[in-house]
């Protein structure tokens, strides 16, 4: 069985070795799959997209692959798992892949899921696409949710939220912050500064 794969990663991979990075050790489990299953992979038909969005639908990676299944370079389509390519909260995005690629006949591989290859000609592997879309991505979204709700209500209650201490403070220990003396002097002039010109304007 002739194959291609896609690979992705949303962000950038700073201070890791090459081998160490998502995309290269998505390649390592792309080759030991089409070496185990006795799937080819067609020459040129590695796709990948480092560092690029999932939100972003007409990267150049995708394309380019999305170009080979309507061509019908090859029967199978490998990837890690169906949220490479791309946000699974798109529900319908995601569904447009899937049809170009019921259209051309190809099937999708699924590393992450012991190998399992995903058949987009059978109503069921069409509906167990949508449910995954549909379910990932609700659950991205209950989880954003949950996290500025939690973010939100700490704040509320004075409490450290994450991110930097602020001018005119330096941690000791996270969440516990002091007054920077040479910050602080700059932040009240500021503020004596805006109060003396609210005051001009009365």
């Amino acid at each position: 069985m002739k194959a291609g794969a896609y690979l992705r990663k949303s962000n950038v991979e700073t201070g890791k070795r090459a081998d160490e990075k998502s995309i290269a050790q998505q390649l390592v489990e792309v080759r030991r799959a089409a070496k185990q299953h006795g799937w080819q992979l067609v020459e040129g038909c590695v796709f990948d997209d480092d560092a690029v969005s999932g939100g972003i639908m007409d990267r150049p990676g995708l394309l380019a692959a999305m170009k080979a299944v309507a061509d019908q370079r090859f029967g199978v389509l490998i990837v890690w798992e169906w949220e490479r390519m791309g946000r699974p909260e798109h529900v319908y995005p995601m569904m447009a892949l899937a049809g170009e690629m019921v259209k051309a006949g190809v099937n999708l591989i699924h590393l992450c899921d012991a190998d399992r290859t995903i058949d987009l000609t059978t109503d069921a592997g069409q509906m167990e696409i949508f449910m995954k879309s549909a379910q990932v991505g609700r659950q991205r979204v209950s989880s954003s949710n949950s996290a500025r709700r939690a973010a939100r209500q700490k704040a509320e209650r004075g409490e450290y939220t994450g991110g930097g201490p602020g001018y005119g403070y330096r941690f000791t220990t996270p969440p516990q912050r002091k007054v920077h003396p040479g910050e602080a002097k700059v932040v009240r002039e500021i503020f004596g500064l805006r109060a003396g010109a609210m005051a001009a304007t009365v």
